[in-house]
């Protein structure tokens, strides 16, 4: 389960925002670690996460929008030091 919150109003000149949307989240990870000593290890990893994420605008009196958030990707690189 998570959370959206707009730190901005996305549409400077709308009436009313919904800055807020939550959602189910589920999502994919894979990696790997290469030893580069006992105590040193390089890593990447991936992760995919899925959610459905609406932001429901009202630019003016007739009109309606809608942002929506699908997926969310990363691929991280980075060193890991055990100790």
């Amino acid at each position: 389960y998570g959370e959206l919150k707009w730190k901005y109003n996305p549409l400077n000149n709308s009436k009313s925002n919904d800055y807020t949307s939550t959602s189910l989240v589920g999502g994919i990870q894979a990696g790997i670690e290469y030893k580069l000593s006992n105590s040193l290890a390089f890593n990447l990893n991936t992760k995919a996460l899925y959610h459905n994420y609406d932001a429901k605008l009202n630019p003016n009196n007739t009109a309606t929008a809608v942002i929506s958030h699908n997926t969310t990707t990363l691929i991280a690189v980075g060193m890991k030091y055990s100790f």
